[in-house]
């Protein structure tokens, strides 16, 4: 039997996208090696404690917040796509689960309510970061630690970008899917982190994984941050 997945179909949003991708992403993600949820985990292991809350903003179908649940985290997460969300669910991890517009970057939980937010592959929609960390900080316990990655433009592909909505998005990617993903620079990052109290603990660029749409190698930054008390 052939096991493939089909080709990623065009949409006009990401959500749209993920909604027709559900059924396949785990497949898809394991057969194009996507290594981006064993390396946040990697990152953050050492400040992981047993009966942690953590926040998973764009969770998807649970690939990354499934490492922490594991290892005794109580596992929360948010996405646009109610089909993304419906194959988390199927794995029964997960102690809440919500379908929520990311757009305003809104989270829908009280002040200090978490111990660990993260973000792995999700923020490369959006073209500005500052809502996302806002909010993380505002969820996050005094000592809570923020993880994230975001996709990194590597200087020999540079024509391969152009500037839309005042940001840089991936041409051949919005060509192929019909999705703006956003590229965010790495001094803005560490600067707006500082700016919302933030410190940040580590950073990391590696080769994410290989693109199912445009057959291309990804990279990506991580980084991992600890909320201060003000």
């Amino acid at each position: 039997m052939n096991t493939e997945p089909k080709r990623i179909p065009t949409a006009k949003s990401s959500i749209e996208l993920y909604e027709a991708m559900a059924r396949k992403y785990d497949l898809t993600a394991k057969q194009h090696s996507w290594l981006p949820p064993d390396v946040a985990f990697g990152l953050v292991f050492e400040y992981i404690k047993p009966r942690q809350k953590l926040l998973d903003v764009g969770c998807g179908t649970g690939l990354s917040s499934k490492y922490f649940s594991k290892v005794g985290v109580e596992t929360y997460g948010i996405d646009g796509s109610k089909n993304m969300i419906k194959e988390f669910r199927k794995k029964g991890f997960a102690k809440e689960l919500k379908v929520i517009d990311l757009n305003d970057g809104k989270y829908p939980y009280p002040d200090k309510f978490f111990d660990q937010v993260i973000s792995v592959g999700g923020f490369s929609f959006f073209r500005t970061l500052e809502p996302f960390i806002q909010e993380s900080y505002r969820v996050l316990k005094d000592g809570g630690i923020f993880s994230f990655n975001v996709e990194e433009l590597r200087g020999n592909e540079k024509n391969e970008y152009s500037n839309i909505d005042n940001a840089v998005i991936f041409k051949d990617m919005l060509k192929e899917t019909g999705v703006k993903i956003y590229r965010h620079n790495f001094e803005q990052i560490i600067n707006l982190l500082k700016k919302h109290n933030f410190e940040t603990l580590k950073t990391l660029n590696y080769h994410a994984f290989k693109s199912p749409s445009i057959g291309k190698d990804i990279y990506s930054t991580v980084f991992v941050a600890r909320r201060l008390k003000i």
